[in-house]
């Protein structure tokens, strides 16, 4: 249970982060008015977030628990995104899409450390096949984006805060069930 929690939280993350990446630019253009080099900035900002809360995630790692870090990190993006969706103050835009990705930064390199060490035999298998998953969401946001994109430009970007919310859900219980499996 404890792998395929893993492996459906990293389909989902990577679904979410994937269509925040590829659609953000084009949402802004379209839906929020923003012009070329402004809407292109905040791919660039996204991705500064993402490395610096790499980075800081790395420091953390050994004074925060894993699975507490990871519902901070999933919050955080929640919150951001919703403030990126909803907002239509330009700075506030540019400060949602940094802590987004801050948010996103640590969660799939946690989830697939977390995974070996609760995997300790064999767990060159495992990790290889968790990385398939952000694959299959990586290669699946495109196709979502275009279908609900053809109905709804807002929701179509508004969709990563559901599946941000599913990976809460699921870290949630993932937690629960690896404190569990620990007490036995």
């Amino acid at each position: 249970l404890y792998l395929f929690l893993t492996a459906i939280i990293l389909f989902f993350y990577a679904t979410a982060e994937a269509i925040a990446v590829i659609w953000s630019p084009t949402f802004f253009r379209m839906f929020k008015h923003f012009d070329v080099q402004s809407a292109g900035l905040m791919l660039t900002i996204l991705w500064i977030g993402v490395l610096s809360g790499r980075l800081l995630v790395g420091f953390l790692l050994y004074r925060i628990k894993t699975g507490y870090m990871l519902v901070i990190l999933t919050l955080l993006s929640i919150v951001s995104l919703i403030f990126l969706v909803y907002s239509d103050i330009k700075f506030i835009n540019y400060l949602a899409i940094f802590f987004a990705g801050f948010g996103f930064s640590g969660i799939m390199p946690l989830l697939v450390s977390s995974a070996g060490l609760f995997f300790p035999k064999g767990k060159e298998i495992i990790i290889t096949i968790l990385f398939l998953m952000p694959t299959a969401g990586y290669m699946s946001a495109p196709y979502l984006t275009r279908y609900i994109s053809q109905r709804s430009m807002f929701f179509s970007i508004a969709i990563t805060i559901f599946f941000m919310g599913i990976v809460l859900v699921l870290v949630t219980i993932r937690m629960c069930y690896r404190r569990k499996a620990l007490k036995k």
